[in-house]
């Protein structure tokens, strides 16, 4: 998994990581808190793998790329969109899950 500096969620019952990596008891805290919040033993293997698929959620994305470099936000209505970038490589979400992807 990779290592972040700061937190994307505000949500502080979410295991974060000050930048010196995640310890054994908060990789056990992150496979949890997937799990409870409807992961399947294959998306935590790909989050812990750093893959990447359509229909992933916002948090698995999160624990499994990190935070992104930037976040382009539009809203459509009751609808939200965002474009996350990581370098040259662009994520697309709509409500919460991933949608497509276009990587370099």
């Amino acid at each position: 998994m990779r290592q972040n500096t700061k937190a994307t969620f505000d949500d502080p019952s979410l295991p974060s990581n000050d930048g010196s990596g995640w310890t054994n008891e908060e990789c056990r805290s992150i496979i949890a808190t997937l799990y409870d919040s409807g992961s399947t033993v294959s998306d935590i293997e790909g989050v812990i793998n750093s893959k990447l698929w359509v229909g992933m959620r916002s948090l698995e994305l999160w624990y499994s790329l990190g935070n992104p470099d930037d976040i382009n936000t539009s809203v459509y209505g009751e609808m939200k969109s965002e474009q996350l970038v990581y370098g040259y490589n662009y994520i697309y979400i709509e409500n919460d899950a991933v949608t497509s992807y276009q990587l370099d």
